[in-house]
Formats: structure tokens, sequence, C-alpha cells
């Protein structure tokens, strides 16, 4: 277990983990046993989640459904990148100096128009049938085609207060429920700001509604006239959990403060803080909102603090080294990159590195890799050891997390992937999940910074 919460005395504000790859086929996704809310002096509270189930989607490879992730996230930060600029009139400091802005716009508008003809083949239930383009003539729940791992926890909107899941991704900045989670008729509070929003991604499906000023609980806790994007239209069905931006007001869409940011301004939080552990060991999970939590922290380890640029709205850390060994028949091979920067995102199931960066750690290693798509993979039947330096401190990546899936036979696909498709800068990666389920790792918003220690989950 991540913390003892048995006695805790907030056991009616409950949460859930759902960890979930939106590949599946599958309707539903179970819930959780629920686990309450500890308070801790000094270091605001903890929000205690658990996951249930993990699924993949069965009539696509390993290497489809790791494919499909990607283009997940090019759509992500194509996004971000266009809020970027769109707020502050230049060019993103994480997007590639090749990429122009025109040319994001002109695929975004692209994906809006594919969404355009999922919205208008949509039958009465909300599903979508996929044309031949798509490789199927068969009717699938669109919830099929998102492709990612989701930590996903609950909190409340609106007065009296309505109770919907999230998914809190430090990779963003905006706020947006799904379409049936949260009605704004019911709430006293709500107040219709007359600003759209829309949210695409890759494969057509999306969201699109208005921007809302809303009472937001989490636990206790209590934000006032936050930003909530509220649909009026979404390929996803109301299974789906709503999205929590926590990364920087710079990349918010709806240019508005994100969550955790208002949740300090109005003193609900005793410090702009919060400390995120995610555990595949035990499927558990703890966001520590106003603080950290100390006893995430493994013995003999000590958080250390690093500076986080921030320039270009997200989570950032520079001077990042990345080193991958193997042993077979007593003799070791290393492979390693140095130098580089990461964004740190805790809605990215991957971690994502330049082609060359990650073919290098890959055949340094003498582990074999295979091309799939724009994507360079890692294949093998033994797990390597990966370590990454920030500062110049080690931390172990967990084997658990550093192979992301298993083929027929047996051997695996390492969650590290190659690929210079994301229009990120040269020698930038893209860390998530696998890095959260090994460092315990603290983001201070106030001091711009990051508190990295080895976990004790």
């Amino acid at each position: 277990m991540l913390s003892n919460v048995s006695s805790s005395p907030f056991r009616s504000l409950l949460l859930f983990l759902v960890v979930s790859i939106q590949l599946t086929l599958a309707a539903s996704v179970a819930q959780g046993e629920p686990t309450a809310i500890e308070e801790r002096a000094d270091n605001g509270f903890s929000l205690s989640l658990k996951r249930n189930n993990l699924w993949d989607r069965s009539d696509r490879t390993p290497l489809e459904n790791l494919e499909a992730q990607t283009k997940h996230m090019k759509s992500k930060y194509r996004q971000n990148f266009l809020a970027y600029h769109n707020n502050t009139g230049h060019c993103s400091p994480q997007m590639n100096s090749s990429i122009s802005i025109a040319s994001l716009e002109a695929r975004a508008f692209e994906e809006d128009v594919e969404r355009s003809m999922h919205r208008r083949s949509s039958d009465k239930h909300g599903r979508s049938r996929l044309d031949a383009r798509a490789g199927s003539k068969a009717t699938v729940d669109l919830k099929a085609t998102s492709g990612y791992v989701l930590w996903q926890g609950s909190l409340s909107v609106g007065t009296p207060a309505q109770s919907i899941k999230v998914t809190f991704d430090t990779g963003s900045a905006d706020f947006v429920t799904n379409l049936g989670q949260y009605s704004a008729k019911k709430s006293s509070t709500s107040k219709n700001t007359g600003n759209k929003f829309s949210v695409y991604y890759a494969d057509g499906t999306g969201e699109t509604g208005y921007v809302y000023n809303e009472t937001v609980t989490v636990g206790k806790s209590v934000a006032k006239k936050q930003a909530v994007g509220i649909p009026t239209w979404s390929s996803f069905d109301s299974s789906e959990p709503g999205l929590v931006g926590m990364a920087f007001e710079s990349i918010s869409q709806m240019k508005r403060r994100p969550l955790v940011q208002n949740l300090f301004a109005q003193g609900a939080i005793p410090k702009a803080m919060f400390g995120v552990a995610l555990s595949r060991d035990s499927g558990e999970a703890e966001m520590q909102l106003g603080g950290y939590h100390r006893a995430m922290i493994a013995s003999g380890s000590s958080l250390k603090w690093n500076s986080v640029d921030n320039s270009g709205g997200f989570w950032v850390l520079d001077d990042v080294d990345v080193k991958m060994s193997r042993t077979l028949s007593g003799k070791t091979s290393t492979g390693s990159v140095t130098g580089r920067s990461a964004i740190m995102d805790t809605g990215t199931t991957l971690i994502y590195g330049p082609t060359a960066d990650v073919k290098a750690l890959y055949e340094g290693a003498n582990v074999t890799t295979v091309t799939h798509g724009s994507s360079v993979y890692g294949y093998y039947s033994k797990t390597p050891n990966v370590t990454f330096s920030v500062g110049g401190v080690d931390y172990a990546i967990k084997d658990a997390a550093v192979s992301y899936t298993t083929a027929s036979n047996g051997f695996k696909y390492g969650s590290i992937i190659g690929t210079d498709d994301l229009g990120l800068a040269d020698g930038q990666w893209l860390i998530g999940d696998p890095w959260f389920s090994s460092v315990y790792s603290v983001f201070d918003i106030t001091n711009t910074q990051m508190g990295l220690a080895a976990a004790s989950y």
C-alpha cells in the first residue's frame, strides 16, 4: 500500500484510480476499491488512488498500439504549441525550429474536418463507423481510438457538487470535463463565459464546447471561478475521464489559470506544490496536493531539487543524461546520451526520445531495434537496465516500467521509443509514466523546480 488511510476522517471523500489503455474494445471500466483522503500537517493532503485494470486493444499488434499512442502525443503537443503561440505571439522553445505555425494550423484544420466526419457518422449511441481507411468495417466505440494509459481520480464540480472522473496531466494546462459528466443547469455557481474551446486528435476524435466559470472541489479544498471546459459535443462516451491540466498558463487554450495555481491563489492549499507517486508494482498511486508525502521517498534517499525551465509552459528539466546497459553471457554492453532536456508529463504513457538518441541507447546495450511507422522500438527477451541522471544524480527505472508490452513469442517491446515526429526541439525528450512509476517527483510551482527522489513504492 502507498499509504494507510483506513482511519482517515475524510472517508466520504473518495477517489479512485483506474488505469486503462483507451485502445480497448471494452465499453466500460470497473470501479476501484475506494480509499480516502489523508490530511498531513504542513503538507496539504494526499489523494490515495487505486488501479484496477490494464487493457490493450486485441485487434491490433503491440506495435500498432504503440504507434497509436505516439500519434495521440503528436496531436497533444501540436495543440500545446498552437496555444503557446496564440498566447505569447512566439514559438515554443520546446517546438522544433523546422516546424512552422502555419503547418501546425493546417494539420489542426485537417483534424477538425476529420472530427466533423466522425461526428456526422455517429449514431444515437455515440458510436461511429470506422471507414475502410481505418482498416475496419466494424462499428466500434470511439473510445477505442484514443490510446494511452490514464491514471485517474475524482473531484467535484458545481453547487451542489457533481462528482466526475478526471486525469491529472502535467503536459497540459486546461480543465475539461467529458460530455454527460456534469450539468451546468444543475449548478447554482455555473456561468458560461461565451468562450469556445476544442480538443482534437489525429484519429479524428475530440470534443468541443464552452468555457464556464465554476466552483471545483478537490478533497476539502475549493477553487471558485475555475475555468472549466464543458463539451456540447464529444466523440467519447461519458465513461471517459475529464482532464485536469497541471502545466503552466502559457499553454492554456482557455488563457486561464490552471486548477492547482487557482487553489493556491485562493488559499485552499498551503503550497503551490504537488507530489506524484505512480506504482505499477502495486497498482496503486497517490497525488499529494499542497505539499509532498515523505513516506513516498525511499529510506536513505532525499529530495534533490532541480530548476525547471517553464518558459514554454511545460515542466522541463535540463542536464539530463540517459544510460542503458545489458549483460549477456557475462559481457555488459552500454549505450548513453548526455546533456538533454526533458518535458515531464504525467499524461504520457511512454518515454520518447529523438530517434538517434534511442537507437544509440538500444544498440549500445546490444538490444535489437524495430522500426514501425515513424518510430524505433527496442525488442528483447532480457530487459535492459535504464538509468536517468538529472543534475548529476542517478535515478533507475524499474524493470517493470522499462518494458511496455510483450509480443506473442514472449519478447518484449521497450517503453522508451525513438521518434522525431512529435515536433519537439532537437535533443528534447518527453518523459511519462515509466519515470513516475520509479521516481517520486514533486512539482513546485512557486519556485519553478522539481524535487526528485528514489521511490519507496
